[in-house]
């Protein structure tokens, strides 16, 4: 699309929505360095939880007393 096309474009939006050109162009860019900051933070936690996931499949924690008591309770309950 050529420049002036662009020009005219962002001048309709600004129109519409009663803002400058300026605020119209800041919108976008904000939302855009939102969107791609919100990405990494999602992906950085996917990678972290994954890690901890597998952490706790190969190297799980000792049952404690209060599993070992719902164990119990469990087979007990299902041989009645």
């Amino acid at each position: 699309m050529p420049i002036a096309e662009h020009k005219r474009l962002i001048e309709q939006a600004e129109t519409l929505q009663g803002r400058s050109v300026t605020d119209c162009v800041l919108s976008s860019v904000q939302d855009t360095a939102q969107g791609a900051i919100g990405d990494h933070q999602r992906l950085e936690l996917s990678t972290r939880d994954s890690h901890a996931f597998v952490e706790a499949l190969l190297s799980p924690p000792a049952p404690n007393e209060r599993l070992r008591e719902t164990v119990a309770l469990y087979r007990k309950m299902i041989r009645a």
